[in-house]
């Protein structure tokens, strides 16, 4: 497992419950249901911030902080030229000021554009989004990946290009495929929105 300092704010009040460095997966039984966890890693320049949603309500119900799935997605937003073809390149981001933002899902399903990106209405076209996170892991094997994208997109997994799907067009998805072991591995997803008429970002993936 991975070391992480384990700290769980209580979402409806409460102080702050800091339960030190932990090896994850790690399971903690808690009277709270619902909260913000935030995980510190020594070698990766990030706070892991996790939303749990709270089980299914019980007695003792447990914590656990590193369940499979897609955890910590950062993103930064950048406004991009309305003759945008293809993804920016990280030399091309470098010269924009982008705006830093927390993103709590990547299932953005087909939607007309003048509803703008979930959260941001007025994120409606020419925008790039460069998502950061981790993807936790308990089975070692070959995990399968599809992205679903309108416009352009790829997927980097533990700094391997996994899926390109770049390019204007209209929805349409991708697949690839990585060896993966137990654990938390890092992930990019690079994201851009050029002309009207749709926006979509979904990713999936099966476990072994």
């Amino acid at each position: 497992g991975k070391l992480g300092r384990i700290v769980f704010w209580p979402e409806y009040g409460g102080d702050p419950i800091d339960l030190g460095y932990q090896v994850l997966p790690y399971e903690w039984t808690t009277d709270y249901y619902y909260g913000t966890i935030d995980i510190y890693f020594d070698d990766i320049d990030q706070i892991c911030t996790i939303y749990n949603p709270g089980p299914t309500p019980t007695p003792t119900p447990t914590v656990i902080f590193s369940d499979p799935g897609i955890r910590c997605i950062k993103a930064m937003i950048y406004s991009i030229p309305e003759d945008t073809e293809f993804l920016l390149t990280d030399e091309q981001l470098a010269l924009l000021t982008p705006v830093e933002v927390s993103i709590g899902s990547l299932n953005i399903e087909t939607r007309e554009w003048n509803s703008g990106f979930p959260g941001y209405p007025d994120l409606v076209d020419w925008f790039q989004i460069e998502f950061t996170g981790f993807i936790v892991t308990e089975t070692s094997g070959t995990y399968n990946f599809e992205m679903e994208s309108d416009d352009g997109s790829k997927l980097w997994i533990d700094d391997e290009l996994i899926i390109s799907n770049d390019g204007i067009h209209g929805p349409s998805t991708k697949a690839g495929q990585k060896e993966l072991t137990e654990g938390i591995h890092t992930f990019r997803i690079s994201y851009f929105q050029g002309p009207r008429w749709q926006i979509a970002l979904v990713l999936r993936w099966k476990i072994p």
